[in-house]
This record gives structure tokens, sequence and C-alpha cells, in this order.
């Protein structure tokens, strides 16, 4: 029994541990294609902590007033409503054309840019109620890639149609 836990623990050391080698030995460009994923599996899946984690604190949008914690707390907001009353699960998701994601690294500054579609489910079918051209500069800083400005062009729809 003692020599089983220590087998265990053992391997789960041994599997944090070559993570951990993993992550740092990732480049750039794949650490902001990971904060990236983890924003939009946080917004699919109504985390609003993942979905606002990479924002920087002192994030602005080009053009609109909102700042970190006005999006913070609409995304709460959607998380409990826009759910369906039946399954509970969220009735808006994101996906990203990863065919269009081009990221950019120099030295401790990075751009990216990718096309999102925002969706609704809509009886049975998810329908795309926005698509846009996001475009962002990122800082990486002492806890890593932050994203500080952003800025959108509408391909379809606008985001108050999302």
């Amino acid at each position: 029994m003692k020599r089983g836990l220590t087998v265990l623990l053992a391997t789960v050391i041994v599997v944090l541990g070559v993570r951990a080698i993993a992550r740092s030995l990732a480049s750039d460009e794949t650490k902001i294609r990971w904060r990236i994923e983890s924003m939009v599996e946080g917004y699919n899946t109504g985390d609003v902590g993942d979905a606002i984690g990479p924002l920087a604190k002192d994030w602005r949008h080009e053009d609109f007033p909102y700042d970190r914690e006005a999006i913070r707390g609409g995304l709460i907001r959607e998380s409990l409503q826009d759910r369906d009353r039946e399954t509970g699960k969220l009735r808006r998701r994101v996906e990203l054309d990863a065919d269009t994601l081009s990221i950019q690294t120099a030295d401790d500054t990075a751009t990216l840019e990718v096309e999102a579609s925002f969706q609704k489910l809509e009886g049975d079918e998810w329908t795309e109620r926005w698509r846009a051209r996001i475009s962002g500069d990122l800082r990486n800083g002492e806890n890593g890639w932050f994203l500080f400005a952003s800025r959108h062009e509408d391909l379809v729809g606008t985001p108050l149609s999302r």
C-alpha cells in the first residue's frame, strides 16, 4: 500500500515536472496561442476568469468605452442569463478561424490578428451572429503574455448582433 502511494506520488511529480519543462521551452508564439485558446474556452464554457485572463488590467479596445471590468461584468451576466432552460448550457460561443491566426513577436511585445465567429444557439442550430477580424497588441511580463490593446473590423454583423 505504502509503495503504491509512493509510485503514484512520484508519477504525479514527474508528469508535472515534464509539463513545466515543456511550457518553459515553448516558443513565445505558442505561449500566446495557448493564452488565446484559454480565453476562447473560458468564453465558451462561461469561465469568466479564463475569458478575461489574458486581458491586462489596463486593457483598452479601440473606439469602445469598455474596460476589463466592464467586460467581466457583461460576461458574468451572460453566463448566468444566456443558457438553455432545459440543458443549462450556454447559448453562445466563439470560434476562431485558425487559418487566419497570425502572431508576430519582437522582444517583449507581440501583435496578433485573427478572425472570430460569434455564434448563438437558435433552436438546435448554431447561427453566426457576428464575424470580426480582431487585432491585438501584447506585452510579455512577469506573469506571461497579456493583451493591452485591441481593435476589430466587422466582417458580418456588429458586436450588438452577437
